[in-house]
């Protein structure tokens, strides 16, 4: 029986492969071996059958490494492991294919990869659904999905309603059964843990608080809102305007770029992956919103609405918990939030007479599956019609001079102020 040694090794790789000879393999008869290939690379290798099945199973092989990165008694010890784990009725290879499997599989990566694959089919706005999901999932991120059970599940979604915010609960517990039915369809997981899982149904005190919960704001709030904008100015306060204006949500703000807003064609095109839906979403551009884009300077980085605490205008907006309360303090308007404005936009617009269905595509909402598949029609027309009505009663609402403080505000140019 050959014994390897350093000299043994050195003359074997020198002899090379005889004629013919697809490879050659130096043996010690313990299961180590050294497979030599024409190229001159030499690679260790343990070669076994699992216990139990004698000469019947099926002969396996692990690489161990190369010569001579993996000397002689490196790789002598490793062999004489991995025989200790075949003895105790393991498998190497088995084992090291569930190690490489569970590397995939950590929640960390495979939430990863989900975002790439959102991200490469634009099925929705990636950024705020990642950030939910892996802010759910932080304390689990280094953990196996197999062996993540309903109740964990179930405990990380209650947790964040726990802390007060059934919303984000509600959020999140709907992108986690999106993300794992993705996953059983990889076979990443055999099952799906939350399946049949369904929120316990709405008390009436969950109703009450969910009516009270965001609202749409009377025109005297309308109008201190807009003053407070002013008073603010920078890039939240054209945000905030904004967003009356076109009903977009905060996301779709913080992500508007220069390069979107067509001033010939009078139209914004908002592209899928900045929208909720991930659908592509065209705005109006009325003479209100013409003026408002006039006035916000360009800082080059091609964000309409940048971070104002970096400079470069590349950086989307964010840290909305403590610019919103700057909103508050100076509207007066206590208890108002981004999405109140949208609400605000959507109930004008029914109080003007827009037909539901245009009211609906001016907020980018979906239309049931039958009708979208069957209905292309942009509506555009009709679109800016109901934009113009919109600007109409929200021109008059924000150049009026009664009020307090009322006669400080200045109109925009080109916006008619209410008789």
């Amino acid at each position: 029986m050959a014994v390897f040694t350093t000299t043994a090794v050195e003359r074997f790789v020198k002899a090379g492969i005889s004629d013919g000879k697809p490879h050659a393999t130096f043996r010690d008869g313990t299961g180590l071996c050294l497979r030599l290939l024409p190229t001159g690379k030499a690679t260790w290798q343990f070669v076994y059958r699992v216990r139990g099945f004698g000469r019947a199973g099926t002969q396996k092989t692990v690489t161990i490494g190369s010569w001579p990165m993996i000397e002689v008694e490196k790789a002598r010890k490793e062999a004489k492991a991995f025989a200790g784990r075949v003895a105790g009725g393991g498998d190497p290879r088995a084992d090291m294919r569930e190690a490489k499997r569970r590397c995939r599989a950590v929640v960390a990566a495979l939430l990863d990869d989900y975002e790439k694959w959102i991200e490469s089919r634009h099925l929705q706005a990636t950024k705020p659904m990642m950030s939910l999901l892996r802010r759910g999932l932080n304390h689990l991120m280094q953990r196996d999905l197999k062996d993540l059970d309903r109740v964990t599940l179930i405990d990380a979604i209650e947790s964040i309603e726990r802390s007060g915010k059934p919303g984000a609960a509600r959020e999140f517990r709907k992108h986690l059964r999106t993300f794992l039915n993705r996953q059983l369809s990889l076979g990443a997981i055999a099952i799906d843990p939350l399946a049949g899982y369904r929120a316990p149904a709405a008390t009436k005190q969950d109703t009450v608080a969910a009516e009270e919960h965001g609202k749409a704001l009377n025109e005297d709030e309308v109008f201190a809102v807009w003053r407070a904008a002013s008073v603010i100015g920078g890039p939240f306060g054209g945000l905030v305007k904004t967003a009356l204006i076109t009903g977009l949500r905060r996301s779709e703000l913080a992500a508007m770029r220069w390069d979107w807003i067509d001033r010939k064609s009078l139209r914004i095109a908002v592209p899928g992956k900045a929208m909720k839906s991930g659908r592509g979403h065209v705005v109006p551009i009325t003479g209100m919103l013409a003026a408002l884009l006039d006035e916000i300077p360009d800082r080059g980085g091609g964000l309409v609405f940048p971070s104002e605490k970096r400079l470069g205008g590349v950086t989307p907006m964010s840290g909305w918990s403590k610019l919103m309360p700057r909103l508050r303090q100076t509207s007066g308007v206590a208890t108002v939030g981004l999405h109140d404005l949208r609400r605000t936009f959507r109930s004008a617009l029914a109080d003007l007479g827009v037909r539901e269905e245009i009211a609906e595509a001016m907020i980018a909402h979906r239309r049931s599956g039958l009708v979208a598949r069957y209905n292309r029609a942009e509506l555009w027309d009709q679109r800016r019609d109901a934009a113009e009505k919109l600007e109409a009663w929200l021109s008059g609402v924000v150049s009026r001079t009664d009020g307090d403080g009322a006669a400080n505000v200045v109109p925009l140019p080109g916006v008619r102020a209410a008789k």
